[in-house]
């Protein structure tokens, strides 16, 4: 490689974890360069945006990028329905592309330098630094930049570290950004739906994004390299919930986003080597169960920007940063690995409704610890039994 710019950190990938992380070290005054693929940080709003209210006090995000506030769920089976509603607000619907856009801006005017439409190509280590091309994605002659340390932010790609041996749970979502009237059934609440009717597989949603607007879903679940089956398109469980289940004929459409989101059984991604550390998606933030990643992401980087202070240089000083994650990690996340499994894999409709039923016997402040707190209690010995049968059957995660 040629001689190239240097800098203390390049973070490559701004999505929410990434320019989290950008953003805390710019601020503590490190040289950073934040990289992403994509000509605008709003090309790709690829996340429905849905989390708690804490998310947005411990992290700074401001009232404009939120969509609509939420203080209910419904969850509906192919038979069967629950619904819990708090008398305050829970969490909030973001604009994900407009969170990336203030998170770059916020690096930016903390110094950090943003360089959009460039993809990672190679690192290299001369025994000082980290050697770094980048490649731009419309054509043109490869970029040579040198860093301390190399941040992997490129979620499921892995683009840095690359991917870990093992099973992996592959997430492959479609969103739609529908314009269409609210209702009660939609207005200040998330709602889920799952079994064979709406979501064969995975689970679909309906979230309130503002005034006149909707984010309509469906998501699907597989261990990676097992066949799907003949099985509805995602795209035609969206038009069947627009359809059926909210009553319309006509509707707006105002965006269409999608990916595929890979999920390492157990947490047993590649954390850090040598000068490069992974966060967000790319060391399995995103919960398992319901996929739900920005909170995670954004704690995820804040844990990363502290050890990378402390070692700047990498090495083996990070694995205290991989040792705080997994803590955080912690049961929680082998159990919701257990239900997601159970849930989208192998429970048929009967199943899925029985447990639709049994949820609404909880009280709302109990619906909500299971669904974002991932403390499964009640589901602790099911769990248990479920957890001993895979291993009896040589099916523990590998």
């Amino acid at each position: 490689m040629t001689e190239a710019a240097a800098y203390d950190v390049a973070v490559i990938g701004a999505g929410p974890a990434g320019g989290h992380c950008a953003r805390l070290l710019a601020r503590a005054g490190r040289k950073v360069l934040l990289v992403d693929r994509l000509g605008s940080l709003r090309d790709n709003d690829f996340s429905s945006g849905g989390t708690t209210l804490e998310t947005l006090k411990e992290f700074g995000i401001p009232e404009r990028l939120v969509g609509s506030y939420w203080n209910g769920i419904t969850i509906h089976s192919t038979r069967e329905s629950s619904a819990w509603t708090a008398p305050s607000s829970l969490g909030a619907v973001l604009d994900f592309a407009g969170l990336r856009e203030f998170l770059a801006e916020e690096a930016a005017a903390a110094g950090c330098r943003i360089l959009l439409g460039h993809r990672f190509e190679r690192m290299e280590d001369d025994g000082e630094r980290a050697l770094v091309r980048l490649r731009p994605e419309r054509g043109g002659p490869p970029l040579d930049v040198r860093a301390g340390l190399v941040v992997d932010a490129t979620g499921g790609a892995r683009a840095v570290l690359g991917r870990s041996a093992g099973k992996h749970l592959v997430f492959k979502g479609v969103e739609h950004l529908v314009e269409a009237p609210q209702d009660g059934r939609t207005r200040d609440r998330l709602t889920f739906f799952l079994g064979e009717k709406w979501a064969p597989g995975g689970y679909s949603w309906v979230f309130p994004m503002g005034s006149g607007r909707l984010r309509v879903g469906a998501l699907r679940m597989a261990f990676e390299g097992d066949e799907a089956g003949r099985r509805p398109s995602l795209e035609s469980l969206i038009e069947r919930i627009l359809r059926e289940h909210l009553g319309l004929s006509d509707w707006g459409l105002a965006d269409r986003h999608g990916g595929t989101v890979r999920y390492r059984l157990g947490q047993r991604d590649v954390f850090h080597r040598g000068r490069a550390l992974a966060v967000g998606d790319a060391v399995s933030c995103i919960n398992p169960l319901g996929a739900e990643g920005i909170r995670h992401g954004l704690r995820c980087a804040e844990v990363a920007a502290r050890h990378i202070l402390r070692h700047p240089g990498g090495g083996r000083g990070l694995a205290a940063y991989e040792r705080e994650m997994r803590a955080y990690f912690g049961l929680a996340w082998r159990l919701s690995e257990l239900m997601a499994s159970r849930v989208y894999g192998r429970m048929d409709d009967a199943r899925i409704d029985r447990g639709v039923r049994w949820l609404a016997r909880l009280k709302s402040a109990e619906a909500f610890e299971v669904l974002f707190g991932y403390r499964f209690r009640r589901f602790a010995m099911s769990l248990i039994k479920e957890s001993s049968a895979w291993l009896l059957e040589g099916k523990a995660w590998a």
